[in-house]
This record gives structure tokens, sequence and C-alpha cells, in this order.
């Protein structure tokens, strides 16, 4: 079993791309149960690399309801654009398999709570606090 080449990718471009925020008219100083989905995408692919977005919403109204999404752009080590060799379906599937891992190795799950940790708690919303594990 001989083995694969490394694929090495470097990050650029890492932008918060949108943030949507709206606080429910009435609000109540209680615990709520707030949930929050995950979505990240393959938007785009060509012979040097791939462009990742990711973007967590809230499935709940209550005490708010958010959006905040980034993108960014990976591209490939010069050894690792030789390995793809311009096959646009090997490096779709390449970056579909690796979105996750990127994503969470550029931590944009914490920075998504953190922006909206801060959004909170400078318009009278009770702090939202950082999950801990998510999926």
């Amino acid at each position: 079993m001989e083995n694969a080449p490394k694929i090495n990718v470097s990050y650029e471009n890492i932008f918060i791309k949108d943030i949507s925020f709206k606080r429910a008219e009435k609000l109540e100083f209680k615990p709520y149960n707030i949930q929050f989905q995950d979505v990240i995408s393959v938007v785009e692919f060509d012979e040097n690399g791939f462009k990742i977005e990711y973007e967590r919403n809230s499935l709940t109204s209550d005490p708010f309801s958010f959006a905040v999404k980034f993108d960014f752009y990976c591209r490939f080590d010069a050894k690792s654009k030789e390995v793809m060799n311009g096959d646009l379906n090997k490096i779709k599937e390449f970056a579909e398999k690796q979105k996750e891992f990127i994503t969470n190795s550029l931590n944009l799950p914490s920075r998504a709570s953190l922006i909206i940790g801060e959004i909170t708690s400078n318009l009278g919303t009770p702090y939202l606090s950082r999950p801990f594990i998510t999926k």
C-alpha cells in the first residue's frame, strides 16, 4: 500500500461576508434554548484551490435570530497543485472531504459565536455564551 501524497493548502482572505441579527420585540430575562445550524459549502474551485463559505444560522427566533457568514480561499502549494494536476473533479472531492476540518481548524465556529456574543451584549440582550460542542 503506497502512501498518498500530502495535499497542503494555505488560507487566504478570511473575511466576514455577512452578519444579520434581529432581536425579538418582547424580551424576557429567562434562560433560552438557542438552537443553531452550521452550513459549510465549497462555493468555487479551480486549478489553484477552492473557496469555502461557512455560515452559522439560528434556528430559533427567541430572544433573537442571527446569521454570521465567513468565506475564504484555500490555495494549493506548488507540490499539491502538481498532484491535483488541474483535475477539477479531484479538487472538488478533496475540498468536500476537507471543508469541515479546515473550518474547525480556523476556529470559525468559535469566531461566529464570539461575534454573536458581542452583538448580544451590546443590545441589552442576555449574553450568549459559546457552546463547547456543536454538530
